[in-house]
């Protein structure tokens, strides 16, 4: 596996994280009303959506043609 690949791997597993990560703070603000976990919930959906535009711009080398 090259490095690009496992790069790779570890933003979607990044995604999946944080999109984990702002389901359970939405539901922790849904239960409480804290403002926080809602800020929390938000910033962390930002960061996955930015995370999910930037993977399709890490690509490997290209071969070299003739």
């Amino acid at each position: 596996m090259s490095l690009i690949y496992f790069h790779r791997f570890l933003i979607l597993c990044a995604i999946l994280f944080g999109a984990y990560f702002a389901w359970y703070l939405w539901r922790r603000y849904d239960s409480t009303g804290a403002s926080s976990s809602l800020w929390a919930a938000v910033g962390s959906g930002v960061v996955t959506l930015a995370l999910i535009a930037y993977l399709p711009t890490v690509k490997g080398r290209q071969a070299r043609r003739p």
